[in-house]
Order: structure tokens, then sequence, then C-alpha cells
């Protein structure tokens, strides 16, 4: 469903922070590399809250996406726009 609300409404970004992100990621890691590489524009991770139970999730999905990384399934470029580039252009923080 989220893929064809993307593909629907190009104004509409996703936050991957949410341990329901990780869930789905890490579940089906050959549907996340697909929906990462298709909408990589529009998908960030970030946080504000720095408690140990939402800390364990973070580092849940920050670990997958080192890992696609780091097996190339997902370019540096890729990571990075994910990590920091498209919140700060969303943001215009640049």
């Amino acid at each position: 469903m989220l893929p064809k609300l993307m593909r629907k409404h190009p104004n509409l970004y996703g936050d991957m922070s949410a341990g329901s992100g990780c869930n789905a990621f890490t579940r089906d890691e050959e549907f996340a590399v697909k929906f990462i590489h298709e909408f990589q524009d529009r998908l960030m991770f970030g946080i504000d809250i720095c408690s140990a139970p939402t800390m364990e999730a973070h580092g849940k999905l920050a670990q997958f996406l080192k890992k696609l990384l780091n097996e190339g399934k997902i370019t540096s470029t890729v990571f990075d726009k994910l990590a920091r580039e498209n919140a700060k252009r969303l943001l215009n923080l640049n």
C-alpha cells in the first residue's frame, strides 16, 4: 500500500525511524532494497529521542542500512540521502 501511495503522491515523504519501518525492511530485504532505490529521494532516517527503548529499534535500522551499504545493495550516495541529505534538502538546511 505504501509504495502505491508514494507513487501517486510525489510530495509524500517517509520517515524510516519508526520501529514498523525497521520490521518491514528486515522482514523482506529484497523488498526493502527495491523500495529504498525507488524512493531514495523521499526517505529519511532521523531521530530526536535518545531513550534506551527507542535507541534499540533505531540501532537495528541503522545496522540494517549499513549492512546493505557494506554488501553493495545500496550505494554510499543512497545511504547519505537516507541519513541526512534528504532531510537537509526538505528542510532547506543547505
